[in-house]
């Protein structure tokens, strides 16, 4: 095949793949919200089960914990302190059925 007609073909699987990639991010996570812990579930000190957030719209959302990506930076039993201090959460989560399945905590800016 001559490079002239390479070109297309490469051009063709190249914008499959990137499509591909958009339709499988989509489907497996990349959501996010902020707002402020109302609840914390836990059954000790570090194991906190599910968390609920108030964001700024005002809706009530419960989030399990996941597998978190970055527990080293943002303890889980972190949110405890941010439902004392009422200091804003960034959830980054999947949903998994009908669960929102958490897997990265940050501090939030001030909105």
């Amino acid at each position: 095949m001559t490079s002239r007609r390479l070109l297309p073909v490469l051009a063709a699987v190249t914008g499959i793949a990137v499509i591909a990639i958009a339709v499988s991010w989509q489907a497996v996570g990349g959501r996010t919200d902020v707002g402020i812990v109302v609840d914390v579930d836990s059954v000790g000190f570090g194991e906190v089960r599910t968390f609920t957030l108030r964001a700024d719209d005002g809706r009530r959302t419960t989030y399990r914990i996941g597998r978190l990506e970055n527990e080293a930076e943002f303890p889980v039993n972190h949110l405890v302190e941010h439902m004392a201090t009422v200091e804003r959460v960034r959830v980054f989560y999947r949903e998994e059925g009908d669960e929102r399945v958490a897997y990265r905590l940050e501090d939030a800016p001030d909105g």
